[in-house]
C-alpha cells in the first residue's frame, strides 16, 4: 500500500501531461476536504518515475515525479537468442540458449547529447568530440551519435559505469520473452521510431513510452542501434536494437550485428551499465 501522510487536503489537483514524469490526469474539483493525503489521490507517474507528495501549509497537497535515470534489474536466466524455426531468426542471432546474469542497473534511455556535452566540459578525463551532428544547444535530448566504441566506453567508464555485454542488453529487452521489448504486438509508430513511421534521424530520447520494456527502460527496439561491450568479429562490436532507419524486422530484441570499433555513425548511440 502507498505510503499515507495524515494532513488536510485539497481534493482537487488537476495536472495534465508534461516533461516531469507525468502520464496526465485530473481529479474532481469539490473543494477543500480535512482528509488523509495518500499517493493514491496523486496521477500515475511514466514508468521508472516514483509518485511523491508533499503536504502543504494551506492544507493543500503537491504531487509530484522522481524519475530515476538508471533501473535496476534483477539477475535471472532467460533465453538468449532464436531457434532456427523462428520467423525471422538470422544465422548470427542462433542458437536458442539458457544465459544466467548477474544483477545490474541500466540507463532508462540512451545517453543524450546534454549528458555527453557534461561529459566534455566536466569529467575528469574528458570525453572527444563526435565526429558529427553534434549540437547539445539544439539538440540536447537526442541521443548522442557518431561516437566510436572507445569515446562511448570513455563516458560510461567517467560515470563509473561501462557498456553492456550482449548478454546484459538482451536481458533488459526480454525480461518476458517477447519479440520485441514490449511484448509480441508488431512496431508501428506508437511504439517505435523507424523506417516504416518516415523516421530520417534519431528523436530525443525515450519518446515512445508505449515502446518500453517491463522494467521501464525505454528505446531498447528504436531510434538508434546501441554499442555493446562484447566483439562481434575481430575489430568489429556487437550493436544490438534497430534505429530510425531499421524495418521492423531490425527491432526484434535477438537483432545484432557487427559495427567496427574505430567508427562512429548517425544510426548508433549507446547506454551503460553498472
Amino acid at each position: 500500500m502507498p505510503a499515507v501522510v495524515l494532513c488536510g487536503c485539497l481534493r482537487t489537483v488537476s495536472l495534465g501531461s508534461n516533461d516531469a514524469g507525468w502520464d496526465g490526469g485530473e481529479a474532481d474539483d469539490a473543494g477543500f476536504d480535512a482528509r488523509a493525503c495518500s499517493l493514491d489521490a496523486c496521477p500515475a507517474c511514466s514508468l521508472a518515475c516514483a509518485r511523491t507528495l508533499t503536504c502543504l501549509a494551506d492544507g493543500g497537497m503537491a504531487c509530484g515525479c522522481v524519475c530515476t535515470r538508471t533501473v535496476a534489474l534483477p539477475g535471472g536466466t532467460f533465453t538468449m537468442g532464436c531457434e532456427p524455426s523462428s520467423p525471422g531468426c538470422e544465422p548470427d542471432e542462433q542458437p536458442a540458449r539458457e544465459v544466467t546474469v548477474f544483477g545490474f542497473e541500466m540507463h532508462r534511455t540512451e545517453v543524450t547529447q546534454a549528458d555527453y556535452q557534461r561529459c566534455i566540459t566536466d569529467a575528469l578525463v574528458p570525453c572527444s568530440q563526435p565526429s558529427g551532428e553534434f549540437d547539445p544547444a539544439m539538440r540536447a535530448n537526442e541521443p548522442v551519435t557518431n561516437v566510436t566504441y572507445v569515446q562511448a566506453s570513455i563516458y560510461c567508464a567517467s560515470e563509473g559505469m561501462q557498456l553492456p555485454t550482449e548478454s546484459q542488453w538482451e536481458y533488459a529487452a526480454r525480461l518476458d520473452a517477447g519479440v520485441y521489448p514490449w511484448g509480441d504486438a508488431p512496431p508501428d509508430c506508437d511504439r517505435a521510431h523507424f523506417a516504416d513511421c518516415g523516421a530520417t534521424k534519431p528523436e530525443p530520447a525515450g519518446a515512445h513510452q508505449l515502446g518500453a520494456s517491463p522494467a521501464g527502460i525505454l528505446g531498447l527496439a528504436d531510434n538508434v542501434r546501441e554499442w555493446t561491450s562484447d566483439e562481434y568479429s575481430p575489430g568489429n562490436a556487437s550493436v544490438r536494437g534497430g534505429a530510425y532507419d531499421s524495418m521492423s524486422a531490425g527491432l526484434r530484441s535477438v537483432s545484432r550485428a557487427p559495427y567496427l570499433k574505430i567508427r562512429g555513425a548517425p544510426n548508433i548511440g549507446f547506454r551503460c551499465v553498472k
